[in-house]
């Protein structure tokens, strides 16, 4: 169950609390820890929030609760903000990616949102990797909404059949995109004057079906926009940064609908790079960022203001 209220100075919020009912999915998966691993899965959704108001909030049943937890809601207007954008933290997520992740929360405390570019984890299927991820800084992700789309090891690719995504079992994500396919993958938010876009890169790749879907969707997003701003995150870049990469299949599918739309900014992972710059004057400015230790080469850039590896 969830129980959340209105937060006050000091404790009397909680006579006000309202409990909610929790979703639970008793799953029995094929991870790397055991062929037959159980887990329960348990989701809520806090509906009837006021704008720009700060909520607390805490998860349990019976006696045994967790401490209360804060978050402010998004103004109905548009307002600056700050947001965290974070690439693949993948490999050593506890040990050594979790020291970006905090840093940046020192440098960003009051951010408003964190959007992950794919690649959170190395293995899909591997639980004890999921359980660093969510350890980096619990308290601050517990505190701080994420955003995050697909990269290519978030799903399981058994020789000859489907990709079998396992990602949504971990998240609770907006349910507004193209298609059953792709719910949880791909979703946008309104969020202060900026629209932000998911788009599940690999699914493009892979799936003829899937990509019809997004491109209609998408173009339809970005057709019917009221925000000034427009942000469009996904796992593959559309120019890519590392040595030997091109982003050129991608960039055929995706980048007349960003020109034509005046898409502002684009994010991505994959690269294992860092890179940013705008590769025509009226586009959106692209980039790639890293944090695991996992690095590749720079490839031969002519077009971004900023690059490095091994960072």
């Amino acid at each position: 169950q969830v129980e959340f209220a209105e937060a006050q100075d000091g404790p009397d919020f909680i006579a006000s609390a309202v409990r909610v009912a929790a979703t639970t999915d008793d799953a029995v998966l094929a991870v790397r820890e055991a062929a037959d691993f159980r887990a329960a899965y348990h989701s809520a959704v806090m509906k009837g929030l006021k704008p720009a108001t700060v909520y607390v909030y805490r998860v349990g049943s019976g006696g045994a609760w967790s401490e209360w937890l804060q978050f402010r809601t998004a103004a109905a207007t548009p307002e600056p903000f700050t947001f965290l954008y974070f690439g693949d933290m993948q490999n050593n997520i506890l040990s050594e990616a979790s020291r970006t992740l905090r840093m940046g929360f020192r440098k960003a405390g009051d951010a408003a949102f964190v959007i992950h570019a794919g690649d959170l984890i190395n293995r899909a299927d591997n639980d004890a990797e999921w359980g660093e991820w969510f350890d980096m800084d619990a308290h601050r992700l517990a505190e701080t909404p994420s955003l995050m789309t697909p990269g290519n090891h978030e799903y399981m690719k058994p020789q000859g059949s489907t990709p079998q995504m396992l990602g949504p079992l971990q998240f609770t994500l907006p349910e507004n995109g193209p298609s059953d396919m792709l719910t949880e993958t791909v979703y946008r938010v309104d969020y202060q004057g900026v629209r932000i876009i998911s788009l599940d890169a690999d699914m493009i790749d892979e799936d003829p079906q899937a990509a019809r879907d997004q491109v209609a969707w998408l173009e339809r997003q970005l057709a019917d926009n009221p925000s000034r701003w427009t942000v469009v995150f996904l796992h593959y870049s559309l120019y890519s940064t590392a040595r030997g990469r091109s982003g050129e299949e991608l960039r055929a599918v995706l980048h007349p609908l960003f020109d034509r739309y005046h898409v502002d900014l684009v994010l991505a992972g994959h690269d294992h790079t860092y890179g940013r710059g705008r590769p025509h004057d009226q586009g959106p400015v692209y980039m790639v960022s890293n944090v695991g230790p996992k690095q590749y080469p720079l490839g031969d850039l002519n077009w971004t203001e900023r690059k490095a590896s091994g960072v």
